[in-house]
């Protein structure tokens, strides 16, 4: 089994990308006017062989991602 990595491996299509954007600024909302800024958002990709990748999305530290993109969709 070739689990090897290419640059189309990382790349979004205009609706992930929308997805996540739409995530961020709603996570955003709902932390204004909290008095610590949340500087940290992050972006996973995990694969899982025989079932492809799978993008979820992080703010501001959290444990439980907002999935993006699934494995088993």
């Amino acid at each position: 089994m070739n689990m090897s990595l290419s640059l189309i491996d990382f790349l979004l299509t205009d609706d992930e990308l929308a997805r996540i954007n739409h995530y961020i600024s709603a996570r955003a909302e709902n932390y204004a006017g909290e008095e610590e800024l949340v500087r940290e958002v992050s972006v996973t990709f995990t694969w899982i062989a025989g079932f492809g990748r799978c993008v979820t999305a992080n703010f501001g530290g959290s444990t439980v991602g907002h999935e993006i993109s699934g494995c088993l969709a």
